[in-house]
């Protein structure tokens, strides 16, 4: 801008010499040169323009990128429902109508979903299996009371029967297979009417045997009720049998 008020001036001042240094001019011929010059100024401040322009543009920061926003598919795996496919538990009695539970449940015969005819529940049991008392030394003995609760549809007779039903031992020395607890049972005959809803305590006694090996040994004895030839009410007992010095 400084240049061009220069340049300006100076055209100024060339114009007034002109008028002053040629007489013979005619007026417009002074005006004509006086044209020129202005219109020669005013092409360099056009110029001077452009040329400011040029170097603002040029001076100023470079416009900021606008982003956009990209949208990413996040990979959510679809979650399928589990279907309870569980099947209620229902006691099924043996082959030739026996049926039962043990250790602390019990049993009967079921007939296509109708309502259970030989059916108990064992409400309590002395001592209770894995208790201090079912720790045996050899020649020990123990005895053992269960009380059953007629849950069934009929009535216990009297005469039904209260029998050994199985044994079980775990060892880890072949020779002591075989071994029992000699179980003698409390009764052999029910001897009472139980009526549906009572109850009616049944007992055996149990002696330790002595056994081969290092290691204590487990035996396990069951008794149950018989009614009519079905074998149900199946409780047992789970008892280990140690020398002096073993670990239980």
């Amino acid at each position: 801008m400084q240049a061009f008020r220069k340049k300006f001036i100076v055209i100024l001042a060339v114009a007034a010499l002109l008028a002053a240094c040629a007489p013979g001019q005619t007026p417009e011929q002074i005006q004509g040169q006086v044209e020129t010059s202005v219109a020669a100024t005013v092409d360099a401040q056009n110029q001077m323009g452009t040329a400011v322009a040029l170097t603002v543009a040029a001076q100023a920061p470079a416009p900021t990128e606008t982003l956009t926003p990209t949208t990413i598919p996040l990979d959510i795996p679809t979650l399928t429902p589990i279907l309870d496919t569980s099947t209620p538990f229902t006691v099924v009695p043996p082959s030739g109508g026996g049926g039962g539970g043990g250790g602390g449940g019990g049993g009967g015969s079921t007939s296509s979903g109708k309502k259970q005819k030989y059916l108990c529940t064992i409400v309590n049991q002395v001592p209770g299996d894995g208790s201090r008392a079912t720790i045996l030394k050899v020649g020990d003995t123990l005895d053992v009371r269960w009380t059953f609760r007629n849950d069934g549809t009929i009535t216990w007779d009297p005469t039904w029967t209260w029998e050994f039903y199985s044994s079980q031992i775990d060892t880890n020395v072949g020779s002591n297979y075989g071994l029992t607890m000699s179980s003698v049972g409390s009764q052999h005959y029910l001897g009472a009417t139980v009526q549906k809803t009572q109850a009616i305590t049944l007992g055996v006694s149990l002696t330790a045997p002595d056994f081969e090996g290092r290691d204590p040994i487990h035996i396990g004895t069951a008794w149950s009720i018989i009614g009519d030839g079905v074998k149900f009410c199946i409780a047992d007992i789970n008892v280990e049998i140690i020398r002096p010095g073993m670990t239980p």
